[in-house]
């Protein structure tokens, strides 16, 4: 880990990396995260903070024991050398923070993320053990941003966020890793779009209260890839959720 700190901005850098062997044929693994992060300060207010994790891993997986080699006290044996699988994500955020006049505070965030991962398994089915492959390849992107001011005895906070999510699923039959059986091929997404409003103060001294209210928009869509020619299927619905809260201070 590297760490850096300057009056007008700074950095961190760390990575993390493991191999293991395991106890089992077949059950090494290895992984790797790495993390950046760093900010700096624009103008005499404004601050401007950013960062990248990602994370990969990779493994080989012995699979499940037989009852007849469990009895036989055969713990280590694999049940299929080709059993195994990889993974990764990488997400992208920058945030930027910028005070106002009385008080008052504007936020904005964004953020990115890839998210891919591939596990050939041998499972049991019906009494009969076979291999399937099964691949996930994800992606979102969203946003969020809030405005926060002084009102009354409290404060008064108005937001708006939102997010689009796309995924790739499919799932096959194999053997040894070749593709014998296609089982599901999915395609979808999805959407959402909030906006809220939120009223937090004191009154007698010791009594808070937090009044809020938001409300969504949010948007499905799904097709079957293996149905040559099948259109999204999409829903589209609406939320509105209201909030009401009291707290109570007995100390100081």
């Amino acid at each position: 880990m590297c760490i850096r700190d300057r009056a007008r901005g700074g950095s961190l850098v760390a990575v993390d990396a493991r191999r293991e062997g395991g106890w089992r044929d077949n059950s090494a693994s290895w992984l790797g995260n790495v993390l950046l992060r760093g900010w700096r300060r624009l103008g005499s207010r404004t601050r401007l903070e950013g960062g990248l994790a990602a994370y990969g891993a990779g493994w080989d997986s012995p699979g499940f024991l037989s009852v007849a080699d469990y009895n036989a006290h055969r713990l280590t044996r694999a049940a299929d050398r080709t059993d195994g699988g990889s993974g990764g994500r990488v997400v992208l955020q920058g945030t930027l923070l910028h005070p106002l006049a009385n008080g008052t505070q504007l936020d904005l965030q964004g953020w990115a993320q890839g998210v891919r991962s591939t596990v050939f398994l041998s499972i049991a089915e019906d009494g009969v053990v076979a291999q399937q492959e099964e691949r996930d390849r994800r992606a979102a992107v969203g946003f969020a941003g809030s405005w926060r001011a002084p009102a009354g005895a409290g404060d008064l906070a108005l937001g708006l966020d939102g997010r689009a999510d796309w995924d790739d699923y499919q799932l096959y039959g194999t053997v040894r890793r070749d593709r014998v059986e296609t089982r599901q091929l999915n395609d979808g997404g999805f959407r959402q779009g909030g906006a809220y409003a939120r009223w937090r103060g004191f009154v007698f001294g010791r009594l808070q209260y937090d009044l809020g209210l938001r409300a969504d928009l949010l948007h499905v869509r799904v097709r079957d890839q293996a149905i040559p020619g099948d259109p999204f299927h999409s829903r589209t619905q609406g939320a509105v959720s209201p909030k009401v809260g009291a707290r109570l201070l007995l100390g100081g």
